[in-house]
């Protein structure tokens, strides 16, 4: 899973779910939004088996400035603008996808995962203020309730970025997963990519020596069991 992001220059790159996707770290307010008039629930979803219970019962992620809400395809009709710039790809594969092709990829990941050990997880990055939709952060869950591991990835549209977004909405996913459960949280980052790193580093991942398809992997500590 590709990580990108740019903080002091906000800039993020695309995660894949296909591919499983500063020490200073403020506190933020991660609530549930009890505000909608039709609350929303997460786009939490697997095809068979695995046990999703315990990422059904949260709606939406409120930071300072920031709603994460559930993804829909619907979302894509929005979302296409805010992905449209080709610098988005910079440091992955492929390309900014059309109206028709984001809807079907959203359509995908709202079907789920059709590996029983691994659930899928998307949101809508938005603005408080607006309710404007600045990008996209998605978490790939694997593994049972003893050990389960987050891979994680955000992008934020060009036009958006250098305003913090993508580091305030990495810290929030990363502060629900923990609240969660989830015991390791992983990013792959490009090497070049020091913006993405930033974020990273932010949202309180690690960087390590490892590798894969060539990015660097960036992982927090994983907690010691719980002894009972």
């Amino acid at each position: 899973m590709h990580s990108g992001v740019d903080e002091d220059a906000d800039d993020e790159n695309e995660g894949d779910h296909d591919e499983g996707h500063d020490a200073a770290i403020h506190v933020l307010r991660l609530l549930v939004d009890e505000t909608a008039a039709t609350p929303l629930r997460m786009s939490v979803s697997c095809r068979s088996g695995a046990d999703v219970t315990t990422f059904q019962a949260e709606t939406s992620l409120i930071s300072e400035r920031l709603i994460l809400s559930p993804l829909r395809p619907e979302d894509a009709e929005e979302m296409v603008d805010v992905l449209a710039d080709e610098t988005l790809h910079e440091y992955i594969d492929g390309h900014p996808l059309t109206f028709d092709e984001l809807r079907a990829r959203y359509r995908e990941l709202a079907a789920g995962s059709s590996r029983p050990d691994e659930i899928w997880l998307n949101w809508i990055v938005r603005r408080r203020s607006d309710a404007r939709a600045l990008g996209t952060v998605q978490a790939t869950i694997t593994g049972d309730d003893a050990m389960r591991t987050a891979f994680v990835a955000w992008v934020i549209g060009v036009s958006w970025q250098r305003n913090g977004y993508a580091s305030e909405a990495a810290r929030a996913l990363v502060m629900w997963l923990r609240k969660h459960g989830v015991r390791e949280i992983i990013a792959h980052v490009h090497p070049d990519n020091r913006a993405s790193a930033i974020v990273a580093a932010r949202a309180g991942l690690e960087p390590t020596g490892d590798e894969a398809d060539g990015e660097q992997v960036w992982r927090t500590a994983v907690p010691p069991p719980t002894m009972v």
